[in-house]
């Protein structure tokens, strides 16, 4: 009797390192899953941070070509208001002087 429990709680012994270690490979393979689907997520993130800074970029871009554009028309309308014109008189109508 005591040699068939022995062997009884020997194969027990074995199932349930069996058990164990499959139980151990499903947990390593479902750390190795969490940690490449958290190294796709970080990619993830940087790309959309990358997005974003670019997005900023652009705006910064297109602002400074408005401004850009803002003042050239400035410096025309500077420019065409400093250049004087020249003084009208009287004498300076032809029509004027050959009635006269």
């Amino acid at each position: 009797m005591a040699e068939e429990d022995r062997e009884l709680e020997r194969q027990k012994a074995e199932r349930k390192a069996v058990k164990d270690k499959r139980r151990a490979e499903r947990e390593e393979r479902r750390r190795k899953m969490k940690k490449a689907r958290t190294e796709e997520e970080e990619i993830a993130d940087r790309i959309a941070a990358e997005e974003r800074m670019l997005v900023v970029a652009q705006r910064k871009l297109e602002s400074i070509r408005m401004l850009d554009e803002l003042l050239e028309r400035v410096k025309v309308i500077v420019q065409s208001a400093a250049t004087p014109l020249p003084p009208r008189s009287r004498d300076s109508n032809p029509s004027a002087a050959a009635a006269g």
